[in-house]
């Protein structure tokens, strides 16, 4: 949005990478060691949170580990099996291949028993080389399978071997934010 302003914020425009918007927002989640590259630490959050407390970046800082990622943890399910059955009655992943791309995962070895993460606010030591090869690998999941990248998530990191960091608190109900309703027709 060229006519976004933020009092707070540093509004930089970008040209979408994908035809689709959820591809295109993906890009920038997943990737943001090559938009923003003079960055050390990133932290993506998605269009439905309101932060209410200037503390927010020190606090979600502060669960980073030796991996350089920190997630909240899933605060329904555990797994990327039941994540697939719930998401497929969602309309925006309608008609895409949930249970197939999970099923695929399966049938290559995944456990399915490492947790389940919610991607809706990911903190990031874009130090880590590591961490280029998993987001070039998350990336590569979401354009093969669907965006739903929930489902991709857990699989990458534990093909890359990688254990995020968890934010301690509840994602529904926690003092750094609220989430309200953003535009989930795309």
């Amino acid at each position: 949005d060229p006519g976004l302003k933020s009092e707070t914020w540093r509004v930089e425009v970008r040209r979408p990478r994908f035809e689709h918007p959820r591809l295109s927002a993906k890009w920038f989640k997943i990737r943001p060691e090559k938009e923003l590259p003079g960055y050390r630490y990133t932290i993506w959050i998605d269009g439905g949170i309101v932060l209410s407390t200037a503390s927010f970046a020190d606090t979600v800082l502060s669960a980073l580990n030796g991996s350089g990622l920190a997630f909240f943890k899933h605060p329904v399910r555990e797994n990327i099996f039941d994540e697939a059955e719930a998401s497929k009655t969602l309309p925006k992943y309608a008609a895409l291949p949930l249970i197939e791309q999970v099923e695929h995962y399966r049938n290559r070895g995944y456990p399915g028993t490492n947790g389940l993460f919610a991607a809706g606010v990911i903190v990031r030591d874009n130090s880590k080389r590591a961490l280029r090869s998993f987001g070039r690998r998350w990336m590569r999941e979401n354009l093969r399978w669907t965006y739903q990248d929930q489902l991709s998530l857990p699989y990458v990191l534990w093909r890359s071997g990688i254990t995020p960091g968890t934010i301690p608190y509840d994602l529904w109900d926690n003092p750094l934010f609220s989430l309200r309703e953003h535009n989930s027709e795309l």
